[in-house]
Protein backbone atom coordinates (compact mmCIF):
# COMPACT_ATOMS: atom_id res chain seq x y z
CA UNK A 1 0.00 0.00 0.00
CA UNK A 2 1.48 3.36 -0.99
CA UNK A 3 0.76 6.90 0.11
CA UNK A 4 2.30 10.07 -1.48
CA UNK A 5 2.60 11.84 0.77
CA UNK A 6 0.27 31.05 34.96
CA UNK A 7 0.30 30.20 37.90
CA UNK A 8 3.36 30.45 40.25
CA UNK A 9 3.41 29.05 43.80
CA UNK A 10 6.18 28.92 46.42
CA UNK A 11 5.68 28.17 50.15
CA UNK A 12 2.66 30.15 51.24
CA UNK A 13 2.92 32.68 48.42
CA UNK A 14 0.45 32.22 45.54
CA UNK A 15 0.75 34.53 42.55
CA UNK A 16 -2.17 34.57 40.11
CA UNK A 17 -1.20 35.97 36.74
CA UNK A 18 -3.96 37.40 34.52
CA UNK A 19 -3.55 38.06 30.83
CA UNK A 20 -5.91 40.22 28.78
CA UNK A 21 -5.43 40.96 25.10
CA UNK A 22 -5.21 44.69 24.42
CA UNK A 23 -5.33 46.71 21.26
CA UNK A 24 -2.41 48.61 19.76
CA UNK A 25 -3.61 51.71 21.60
CA UNK A 26 -3.35 49.82 24.93
CA UNK A 27 -7.13 49.49 25.35
CA UNK A 28 -9.02 46.21 25.92
CA UNK A 29 -10.99 45.47 22.70
CA UNK A 30 -14.67 46.36 22.84
CA UNK A 31 -17.15 43.51 23.02
CA UNK A 32 -19.46 42.50 20.21
CA UNK A 33 -22.77 40.62 20.05
CA UNK A 34 -24.37 37.71 18.17
CA UNK A 35 -28.08 37.79 17.32
CA UNK A 36 -30.37 35.62 15.26
CA UNK A 37 -33.56 33.59 15.00
CA UNK A 38 -34.43 29.90 15.07
CA UNK A 39 -37.23 28.72 12.76
CA UNK A 40 -38.90 25.51 11.65
CA UNK A 41 -37.58 24.56 8.21
CA UNK A 42 -40.87 22.89 7.28
CA UNK A 43 -43.14 25.91 7.79
CA UNK A 44 -41.00 28.88 8.80
CA UNK A 45 -42.60 29.12 12.25
CA UNK A 46 -40.42 30.30 15.16
CA UNK A 47 -39.02 27.58 17.43
CA UNK A 48 -39.33 28.78 21.00
CA UNK A 49 -37.18 27.43 23.82
CA UNK A 50 -34.56 26.10 21.39
CA UNK A 51 -31.25 25.74 23.24
CA UNK A 52 -28.64 27.90 21.49
CA UNK A 53 -24.95 27.28 22.25
CA UNK A 54 -22.27 29.80 21.34
CA UNK A 55 -18.89 28.04 21.21
CA UNK A 56 -15.63 29.96 21.11
CA UNK A 57 -13.56 31.84 20.62
CA UNK A 58 -11.30 29.29 18.96
CA UNK A 59 -7.59 29.93 19.47
CA UNK A 60 -6.01 27.51 17.00
CA UNK A 61 -5.49 28.43 13.36
CA UNK A 62 -8.16 27.22 10.96
CA UNK A 63 -7.76 24.71 9.46
CA UNK A 64 -5.51 23.06 12.03
CA UNK A 65 -3.81 19.66 11.85
CA UNK A 66 -4.44 19.31 15.60
CA UNK A 67 -7.75 18.27 17.15
CA UNK A 68 -9.63 21.25 18.52
CA UNK A 69 -9.81 21.47 22.30
CA UNK A 70 -13.29 21.99 23.72
CA UNK A 71 -14.26 25.62 23.24
CA UNK A 72 -15.93 27.70 25.96
CA UNK A 73 -19.70 27.49 25.70
CA UNK A 74 -22.38 30.07 26.49
CA UNK A 75 -26.00 28.88 26.41
CA UNK A 76 -29.37 30.56 26.19
CA UNK A 77 -32.92 29.67 25.17
CA UNK A 78 -34.65 31.26 22.21
CA UNK A 79 -37.70 33.39 23.12
CA UNK A 80 -41.28 32.88 21.96
CA UNK A 81 -40.35 34.31 18.54
CA UNK A 82 -37.30 32.07 18.23
CA UNK A 83 -34.92 34.99 18.74
CA UNK A 84 -31.64 34.86 20.64
CA UNK A 85 -29.01 37.47 21.49
CA UNK A 86 -25.57 37.01 23.04
CA UNK A 87 -24.08 40.28 24.29
CA UNK A 88 -20.62 41.05 25.62
CA UNK A 89 -18.99 38.63 23.17
CA UNK A 90 -15.21 38.89 22.89
CA UNK A 91 -13.79 39.32 19.38
CA UNK A 92 -12.92 36.02 17.69
CA UNK A 93 -14.26 33.10 15.68
CA UNK A 94 -17.27 31.15 16.95
CA UNK A 95 -19.72 28.44 16.03
CA UNK A 96 -23.39 28.08 16.96
CA UNK A 97 -25.05 24.78 17.84
CA UNK A 98 -28.83 24.62 18.30
CA UNK A 99 -30.93 21.79 19.72
CA UNK A 100 -34.63 21.39 20.49
CA UNK A 101 -36.85 18.44 21.28
CA UNK A 102 -38.54 17.13 18.15
CA UNK A 103 -35.96 18.65 15.80
CA UNK A 104 -32.67 17.60 14.30
CA UNK A 105 -29.69 19.51 15.71
CA UNK A 106 -28.31 22.34 13.61
CA UNK A 107 -25.23 24.52 13.61
CA UNK A 108 -23.88 27.70 12.08
CA UNK A 109 -20.22 27.42 11.24
CA UNK A 110 -17.69 24.65 11.61
CA UNK A 111 -14.51 24.53 13.63
CA UNK A 112 -12.90 22.76 10.68
CA UNK A 113 -13.97 25.28 8.00
CA UNK A 114 -12.91 28.83 8.75
CA UNK A 115 -15.12 30.38 6.05
CA UNK A 116 -18.23 29.07 7.83
CA UNK A 117 -17.39 30.39 11.29
CA UNK A 118 -19.16 33.31 12.93
CA UNK A 119 -16.62 36.14 13.15
CA UNK A 120 -17.11 38.72 15.92
CA UNK A 121 -15.15 41.97 15.61
CA UNK A 122 -14.57 44.55 18.32
CA UNK A 123 -17.64 46.64 19.06
CA UNK A 124 -19.64 45.24 16.13
CA UNK A 125 -22.87 43.22 16.29
CA UNK A 126 -23.42 40.09 14.22
CA UNK A 127 -27.10 40.26 13.30
CA UNK A 128 -29.80 38.29 11.53
CA UNK A 129 -28.27 34.83 11.81
CA UNK A 130 -30.89 32.38 10.51
CA UNK A 131 -30.92 28.89 12.04
CA UNK A 132 -33.43 26.49 10.49
CA UNK A 133 -34.27 23.31 12.39
CA UNK A 134 -35.54 20.24 10.56
CA UNK A 135 -38.45 18.61 12.40
CA UNK A 136 -38.22 14.88 12.97
CA UNK A 137 -40.84 12.56 11.57
CA UNK A 138 -42.71 9.86 13.51
CA UNK A 139 -43.51 6.33 12.38
CA UNK A 140 -46.39 4.60 14.07
CA UNK A 141 -48.77 1.78 13.32
CA UNK A 142 -50.32 -1.47 14.42
CA UNK A 143 -49.09 -5.06 14.13
CA UNK A 144 -51.80 -7.74 13.86
CA UNK A 145 -51.61 -11.51 13.57
CA UNK A 146 -53.36 -13.40 10.80
CA UNK A 147 -56.58 -13.50 12.84
CA UNK A 148 -56.58 -9.70 13.17
CA UNK A 149 -55.60 -9.80 16.83
CA UNK A 150 -52.96 -7.37 18.22
CA UNK A 151 -49.47 -8.87 18.43
CA UNK A 152 -47.89 -7.67 21.67
CA UNK A 153 -44.10 -7.36 22.20
CA UNK A 154 -43.24 -7.62 18.52
CA UNK A 155 -40.07 -5.71 17.60
CA UNK A 156 -40.31 -3.08 14.87
CA UNK A 157 -37.00 -1.96 13.32
CA UNK A 158 -36.22 0.93 11.04
CA UNK A 159 -34.03 -0.08 8.08
CA UNK A 160 -32.63 1.75 5.07
CA UNK A 161 -30.83 0.96 1.82
CA UNK A 162 -27.12 1.80 1.91
CA UNK A 163 -24.11 1.16 -0.27
CA UNK A 164 -21.30 -1.00 1.04
CA UNK A 165 -17.67 -0.93 -0.09
CA UNK A 166 -17.50 -2.41 -3.55
CA UNK A 167 -20.78 -0.73 -4.51
CA UNK A 168 -23.15 -3.42 -3.20
CA UNK A 169 -26.57 -2.02 -2.29
CA UNK A 170 -28.05 -3.55 0.84
CA UNK A 171 -30.45 -2.88 3.68
CA UNK A 172 -28.99 -1.81 7.00
CA UNK A 173 -30.65 -1.60 10.41
CA UNK A 174 -30.33 1.86 11.94
CA UNK A 175 -30.42 0.87 15.59
CA UNK A 176 -33.90 2.34 15.97
CA UNK A 177 -36.55 -0.04 17.27
CA UNK A 178 -39.81 -0.10 19.18
CA UNK A 179 -41.95 -2.74 20.88
CA UNK A 180 -45.65 -3.12 20.28
CA UNK A 181 -47.92 -2.62 23.29
CA UNK A 182 -50.96 -4.66 24.30
CA UNK A 183 -52.92 -3.02 21.47
CA UNK A 184 -50.26 -4.01 18.92
CA UNK A 185 -49.29 -0.36 18.50
CA UNK A 186 -45.70 0.84 18.11
CA UNK A 187 -44.16 4.30 17.79
CA UNK A 188 -40.76 5.29 16.39
CA UNK A 189 -39.98 8.94 17.11
CA UNK A 190 -37.14 11.25 16.06
CA UNK A 191 -36.95 9.84 12.54
CA UNK A 192 -34.95 12.05 10.14
CA UNK A 193 -36.62 12.64 6.75
CA UNK A 194 -35.34 10.02 4.30
CA UNK A 195 -36.32 6.82 2.50
CA UNK A 196 -36.78 3.77 4.74
CA UNK A 197 -38.33 0.38 5.15
CA UNK A 198 -39.44 -1.45 8.31
CA UNK A 199 -39.12 -4.99 9.64
CA UNK A 200 -41.27 -6.73 12.24
CA UNK A 201 -39.85 -9.57 14.35
CA UNK A 202 -42.58 -11.53 16.17
CA UNK A 203 -42.14 -12.69 19.74
CA UNK A 204 -40.18 -15.95 20.21
CA UNK A 205 -43.55 -17.67 20.61
CA UNK A 206 -44.59 -16.31 17.21
CA UNK A 207 -41.39 -17.65 15.65
CA UNK A 208 -42.08 -21.12 17.05
CA UNK A 209 -43.69 -23.59 14.66
CA UNK A 210 -47.22 -24.76 15.25
CA UNK A 211 -48.49 -28.29 14.66
CA UNK A 212 -48.85 -27.53 10.95
CA UNK A 213 -45.17 -26.61 10.66
CA UNK A 214 -45.90 -22.91 10.25
CA UNK A 215 -44.75 -19.79 12.08
CA UNK A 216 -44.70 -16.03 11.69
CA UNK A 217 -41.48 -15.08 9.92
CA UNK A 218 -39.65 -11.81 10.21
CA UNK A 219 -41.73 -9.64 7.91
CA UNK A 220 -40.65 -6.60 5.91
CA UNK A 221 -42.76 -3.71 4.64
CA UNK A 222 -44.75 -4.96 1.72
CA UNK A 223 -45.70 -8.15 3.56
CA UNK A 224 -42.64 -10.15 2.45
CA UNK A 225 -40.22 -12.40 4.32
CA UNK A 226 -37.36 -11.75 1.88
CA UNK A 227 -35.43 -8.59 2.87
CA UNK A 228 -34.35 -8.11 -0.75
CA UNK A 229 -38.03 -7.59 -1.63
CA UNK A 230 -38.73 -5.05 1.12
CA UNK A 231 -40.60 -1.98 -0.15
CA UNK A 232 -39.00 1.40 0.58
CA UNK A 233 -41.06 4.49 1.36
CA UNK A 234 -40.26 8.16 1.77
CA UNK A 235 -40.76 10.01 5.05
CA UNK A 236 -41.07 13.80 4.93
CA UNK A 237 -39.85 16.15 7.66
CA UNK A 238 -42.39 16.57 10.42
CA UNK A 239 -44.61 13.81 8.99
CA UNK A 240 -46.52 11.38 11.18
CA UNK A 241 -46.51 8.28 9.02
CA UNK A 242 -48.71 5.25 9.68
CA UNK A 243 -47.27 1.87 8.70
CA UNK A 244 -49.46 -1.11 9.64
CA UNK A 245 -48.66 -4.82 9.42
CA UNK A 246 -50.84 -7.91 9.27
CA UNK A 247 -48.60 -10.94 9.62
CA UNK A 248 -49.24 -14.33 8.06
CA UNK A 249 -47.87 -17.69 9.02
CA UNK A 250 -45.85 -19.57 6.44
CA UNK A 251 -44.12 -22.96 6.27
CA UNK A 252 -40.81 -22.81 8.11
CA UNK A 253 -38.01 -25.23 8.80
CA UNK A 254 -36.12 -26.38 11.85
CA UNK A 255 -32.35 -26.90 11.71
CA UNK A 256 -30.54 -29.04 14.28
CA UNK A 257 -26.83 -29.63 14.49
CA UNK A 258 -23.65 -29.40 16.48
CA UNK A 259 -20.67 -27.08 16.72
CA UNK A 260 -17.36 -28.93 16.63
CA UNK A 261 -14.04 -27.62 17.93
CA UNK A 262 -10.66 -28.27 16.29
CA UNK A 263 -10.36 -31.46 18.39
CA UNK A 264 -13.60 -32.81 16.92
CA UNK A 265 -15.46 -32.47 20.22
CA UNK A 266 -18.59 -30.43 20.74
CA UNK A 267 -17.98 -26.78 21.58
CA UNK A 268 -20.50 -24.16 22.65
CA UNK A 269 -22.54 -22.20 23.27
CA UNK A 270 -22.08 -20.09 20.16
CA UNK A 271 -23.15 -16.69 18.87
CA UNK A 272 -25.04 -17.21 15.62
CA UNK A 273 -25.35 -14.99 12.56
CA UNK A 274 -27.69 -16.17 9.82
CA UNK A 275 -28.19 -14.16 6.64
CA UNK A 276 -29.84 -14.78 3.25
CA UNK A 277 -27.10 -15.16 0.66
CA UNK A 278 -28.94 -12.80 -1.69
CA UNK A 279 -28.46 -9.98 0.83
CA UNK A 280 -29.72 -9.68 4.37
CA UNK A 281 -30.08 -6.68 6.64
CA UNK A 282 -26.79 -5.44 8.05
CA UNK A 283 -27.18 -5.31 11.82
CA UNK A 284 -30.72 -6.58 11.38
CA UNK A 285 -32.63 -9.40 13.03
CA UNK A 286 -31.42 -12.99 12.99
CA UNK A 287 -33.40 -15.18 10.61
CA UNK A 288 -35.32 -17.64 12.75
CA UNK A 289 -34.85 -18.18 16.48
CA UNK A 290 -32.04 -20.08 18.24
CA UNK A 291 -34.10 -22.30 20.54
CA UNK A 292 -31.25 -24.59 21.68
CA UNK A 293 -27.65 -23.48 22.25
CA UNK A 294 -25.74 -25.77 24.63
CA UNK A 295 -22.21 -26.00 26.00
CA UNK A 296 -21.77 -29.37 24.26
CA UNK A 297 -22.27 -27.64 20.90
CA UNK A 298 -25.79 -28.88 20.16
CA UNK A 299 -28.03 -26.21 18.67
CA UNK A 300 -31.43 -25.79 17.11
CA UNK A 301 -32.72 -22.92 14.99
CA UNK A 302 -36.46 -22.83 14.37
CA UNK A 303 -38.76 -20.65 12.30
CA UNK A 304 -36.49 -20.49 9.22
CA UNK A 305 -38.22 -19.87 5.89
CA UNK A 306 -36.75 -22.09 3.16
CA UNK A 307 -33.88 -20.43 1.33
CA UNK A 308 -30.15 -20.11 0.77
CA UNK A 309 -28.30 -18.76 3.80
CA UNK A 310 -24.85 -18.10 5.14
CA UNK A 311 -24.41 -19.11 8.77
CA UNK A 312 -21.66 -17.70 10.94
CA UNK A 313 -20.80 -18.82 14.46
CA UNK A 314 -18.29 -17.54 16.98
CA UNK A 315 -17.49 -18.66 20.52
CA UNK A 316 -17.46 -15.66 22.86
CA UNK A 317 -14.42 -15.10 25.09
CA UNK A 318 -12.62 -18.05 23.55
CA UNK A 319 -8.79 -17.71 23.69
CA UNK A 320 -8.50 -19.25 20.21
CA UNK A 321 -11.22 -16.95 18.78
CA UNK A 322 -13.00 -19.98 17.37
CA UNK A 323 -15.41 -19.29 14.55
CA UNK A 324 -16.92 -20.62 11.34
CA UNK A 325 -18.75 -19.42 8.25
CA UNK A 326 -20.45 -21.75 5.81
CA UNK A 327 -23.32 -21.97 3.33
CA UNK A 328 -26.61 -23.49 4.44
CA UNK A 329 -29.35 -24.41 1.98
CA UNK A 330 -32.67 -24.92 3.79
CA UNK A 331 -35.43 -26.72 1.89
CA UNK A 332 -37.05 -28.37 4.88
CA UNK A 333 -36.22 -29.71 8.33
CA UNK A 334 -32.52 -30.52 8.71
CA UNK A 335 -30.81 -32.73 11.27
CA UNK A 336 -27.17 -33.58 11.81
CA UNK A 337 -25.74 -30.30 10.53
CA UNK A 338 -22.07 -30.08 11.50
CA UNK A 339 -20.30 -26.74 11.77
CA UNK A 340 -16.53 -26.98 12.10
CA UNK A 341 -14.99 -24.23 14.20
CA UNK A 342 -11.45 -23.11 13.43
CA UNK A 343 -9.11 -20.79 15.34
CA UNK A 344 -8.92 -17.16 14.30
CA UNK A 345 -5.58 -16.13 12.86
CA UNK A 346 -3.68 -12.94 12.14
CA UNK A 347 -3.45 -10.99 8.91
CA UNK A 348 -0.33 -8.86 8.72
CA UNK A 349 0.66 -6.01 6.44
CA UNK A 350 2.67 -2.84 6.06
CA UNK A 351 2.32 0.69 4.71
CA UNK A 352 4.75 2.02 2.11
CA UNK A 353 5.09 5.76 1.61
CA UNK A 354 5.77 7.84 -1.47
CA UNK A 355 6.64 11.51 -1.34
CA UNK A 356 6.99 12.63 2.28
CA UNK A 357 8.33 9.43 3.83
CA UNK A 358 8.28 11.09 7.25
CA UNK A 359 4.49 11.59 7.22
CA UNK A 360 2.98 10.93 10.65
CA UNK A 361 0.62 7.93 10.61
CA UNK A 362 -0.29 8.33 14.28
CA UNK A 363 -4.08 7.94 14.44
CA UNK A 364 -4.34 6.44 10.94
CA UNK A 365 -6.05 3.05 10.89
CA UNK A 366 -6.49 0.18 8.48
CA UNK A 367 -10.20 -0.43 7.83
CA UNK A 368 -11.35 -3.96 6.99
CA UNK A 369 -15.02 -3.92 6.00
CA UNK A 370 -16.86 -7.13 5.19
CA UNK A 371 -18.61 -6.94 1.82
CA UNK A 372 -20.01 -10.48 1.73
CA UNK A 373 -23.47 -9.50 2.88
CA UNK A 374 -23.64 -11.37 6.15
CA UNK A 375 -22.58 -8.52 8.38
CA UNK A 376 -20.68 -5.47 7.23
CA UNK A 377 -18.30 -5.60 10.20
CA UNK A 378 -15.70 -2.85 10.05
CA UNK A 379 -12.48 -3.24 11.97
CA UNK A 380 -10.18 -0.29 12.62
CA UNK A 381 -6.63 -1.55 13.07
CA UNK A 382 -3.92 0.73 14.46
CA UNK A 383 -0.66 1.19 12.54
CA UNK A 384 2.58 0.68 14.46
CA UNK A 385 5.50 3.13 14.46
CA UNK A 386 7.31 0.96 11.90
CA UNK A 387 4.25 1.25 9.59
CA UNK A 388 3.16 -2.37 10.06
CA UNK A 389 -0.20 -3.65 11.30
CA UNK A 390 -1.77 -6.89 12.44
CA UNK A 391 -5.47 -7.75 12.32
CA UNK A 392 -7.36 -10.62 13.91
CA UNK A 393 -9.62 -12.19 11.28
CA UNK A 394 -12.42 -14.52 12.37
CA UNK A 395 -14.67 -14.73 9.32
CA UNK A 396 -13.27 -16.25 6.10
CA UNK A 397 -15.13 -13.76 3.91
CA UNK A 398 -14.37 -10.91 1.54
CA UNK A 399 -13.15 -7.60 2.92
CA UNK A 400 -12.64 -4.20 1.35
CA UNK A 401 -9.38 -2.65 2.56
CA UNK A 402 -8.88 1.07 3.10
CA UNK A 403 -7.19 3.62 5.35
CA UNK A 404 -9.06 6.04 7.59
CA UNK A 405 -7.84 9.22 9.30
CA UNK A 406 -5.15 9.80 6.69
CA UNK A 407 -2.48 12.50 7.15
CA UNK A 408 -3.22 15.80 5.34
CA UNK A 409 -2.62 15.81 1.57
CA UNK A 410 -2.40 12.01 1.40
CA UNK A 411 -4.45 9.39 -0.39
CA UNK A 412 -4.43 5.63 -0.92
CA UNK A 413 -2.65 4.95 -4.20
CA UNK A 414 -2.97 1.17 -4.23
CA UNK A 415 -3.69 -1.88 -2.07
CA UNK A 416 -1.74 -5.04 -2.80
CA UNK A 417 -2.40 -8.53 -1.46
CA UNK A 418 -0.25 -11.45 -2.51
CA UNK A 419 1.45 -9.11 -4.95
CA UNK A 420 -1.81 -8.34 -6.77
CA UNK A 421 -4.03 -5.27 -6.79
CA UNK A 422 -7.09 -5.62 -4.51
CA UNK A 423 -10.28 -4.98 -6.51
CA UNK A 424 -13.03 -2.65 -5.31
CA UNK A 425 -15.23 -5.64 -4.52
CA UNK A 426 -12.78 -6.77 -1.86
CA UNK A 427 -10.68 -9.85 -1.38
CA UNK A 428 -10.86 -12.94 0.80
CA UNK A 429 -8.17 -12.45 3.44
CA UNK A 430 -6.54 -15.77 4.17
CA UNK A 431 -5.02 -16.01 7.64
CA UNK A 432 -1.38 -16.94 8.09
Amino acid sequence: MKLPSAVACCGTVLLLLFYARVSASGQIPAKGSVEGRVTNLANGAPVKNALVNLLGPYQLPVPSPMPYPPAPVVQMKADSQGRFSFVGVSPGKYTLAVTCNGFMSASSGSAQREAEMVVVTAGQPVKDLAIELTPYAVLTGKVLDEDGEPMQNATVKLIRYTYQPGGRRTLAALGRLAQTDDRGIYRLSEVPPDSYSVSVTPTPLGLTRNAAGQAYPITYYGGVADPAAATPFAVAMGEIRTVDFKLSRMPVARVRGRLLGPDGLGKGPGVFLLWPRNGGVLGGPLVGAVTTNLADGNFEISGMPPGAYRIGVSIPNDPQRLGAMQALDVRGDMDGVRIQLTPGRQVRGSIQMEGDAAADLHGTQVSLCCVDGFGGVTRGVAIRDDHTFEAAIIWPVHYAVDLIHLPPNSYVKSVLYGGKEVPAGGIELKPD
